[in-house]
This record gives C-alpha cells, sequence and structure tokens, in this order.
C-alpha cells in the first residue's frame, strides 16, 4: 500500500494499475474480435459461418475474461481526515464503489489480518479494531509481507497518535 500524509490526511492506496490495465487489454481485445466478425471493421463476409461463430466465442469470453478479472482485484483507498475525525474507506471494483466510514472513537486499534492461502502459506493484510470487537480490513489483498503489513500498520497508528495528541 501507497502510503501519503500530509497536514490533515493520512491515505492509504493500493496499486493495481497492472491488473485493471490487463483487464481493459481483455475487454478492447474481445471488443475487436467481436466488431470485426459483425463486419464494423472489414469484411466479414468472407469467413465461414462457424468461423465467424467461433471468432464471436473468442471475443465473448475474451470480454468476460476482462471484467472478471477487472471485478476481482479491487482498490481501495483509505482516508484518515485528522480534521473530522473520521476514517473513509473505499472499495473500488468495476463499476462498483463501496464505501465505509468509522469515526476515530469507534477505532480501538489495529492488527495484522492473517490467513492460509490456497498452497498453504500465510498471507496478510492490515485490519482496524473497532469497539465493539469487529474487525474490518483496510484492504481486500492479502501480502505475502508480514513485515510490510506491520509497517503500514505502525506507520498508521504513530500518525493517528501524532494527530490526536496535536488536538
Amino acid at each position: 500500500m501507497q502510503i501519503k500524509c500530509d497536514k490533515h490526511h493520512l491515505i492509504l492506496k493500493d496499486n493495481l494499475v497492472c491488473f485493471w490495465l490487463l483487464g481493459a487489454f481483455f475487454i478492447a481485445a474481445g471488443s475487436f474480435v467481436v466488431l470485426r466478425t459483425a463486419g464494423l471493421i472489414n469484411q466479414a463476409e468472407a469467413l465461414a459461418p462457424f468461423e465467424r461463430l467461433f471468432a464471436v466465442l473468442v471475443g465473448l469470453v475474451s470480454i468476460g475474461a476482462g471484467v472478471y478479472l477487472m471485478h476481482r482485484v479491487p482498490s481501495s483507498r483509505v482516508e484518515f481526515d485528522f480534521m473530522r475525525r473520521v476514517a473513509t474507506i473505499k472499495r473500488r471494483r468495476f463499476l462498483l464503489l463501496h464505501v465505509i466510514r468509522l469515526p476515530f472513537e469507534e477505532i480501538y486499534g489495529f492488527a495484522v489480518d492473517e490467513k492460509q492461502d490456497k498452497d498453504e502459506r500465510s498471507v496478510y493484510r492490515a485490519a482496524v479494531i473497532l469497539d465493539g470487537g469487529q474487525i474490518v480490513p483496510l484492504s481486500e489483498l492479502w501480502l505475502n509481507d508480514r513485515a510490510g503489513v506491520k509497517s503500514t500498520i505502525y506507520q498508521v497508528s504513530q500518525t493517528l497518535t501524532a494527530a490526536s495528541a496535536s488536538k
């Protein structure tokens, strides 16, 4: 996660540009194949009917793969606003946006959320612990780097402590 801090905000962002570009490439390539087969780009009548059907299916599968990839890889942006004393978590998926607002008074602390992946390796992500014990992940991405996640949590908690002390 990228960390940016100024006088009034602390912002954490996932950097998922490569995944989104790959998804956009699949969508563009699939659209090109479908449009070409439909005869909008060149003479599609030169293709046999089964060739046209196969090309349309390949194009639709490519478009579906791009949409699926972009939907499965959400980007997260977490903004800690020191003036309003609220944390805003924005999770963006393909054509969807989910926003969670947490007042600083409800935040009890931070933790490293851990689970096992498909290969039985430990993966980690940063999370907020609320007063009621509920755990809210800061990002939906799981990372292999426990030290990096702990470093992010340490930086966030130190910045929030310093901001609270200055109030």
